[in-house]
């Protein structure tokens, strides 16, 4: 989930993500594969959850538009220059 909490944690995370036009809303997740393992614990009931300092870090951009090899984006984006 993004840290809507934290302006600028969040402005953070919006622009390494580099997508120019988008805009993240409560329904907006992030995959696990973007943060390094440092920025998650374990919960009481063992569950992985991000600490409230992680910041993603790890995308693999072509051409200004993120990929990762071998998957596909499920993210929509009608900007076609991000």
């Amino acid at each position: 989930m993004f840290p809507f909490g934290d302006p600028d944690r969040l402005d953070q995370w919006v622009l390494n993500i580099r997508r120019n036009t988008w805009t993240p809303n409560v329904s907006s997740r992030l995959c696990s594969a973007h943060f390094e393992s440092h920025p998650f614990s374990t919960d009481s009931w063992g569950r992985r959850c991000l600490k409230n300092t992680a910041v993603p870090t790890i995308f693999y951009f072509t051409n200004g538009k993120e990929q990762q090899p071998g998957r596909k984006s499920r993210v929509s984006n009608n900007d076609e220059d991000a």
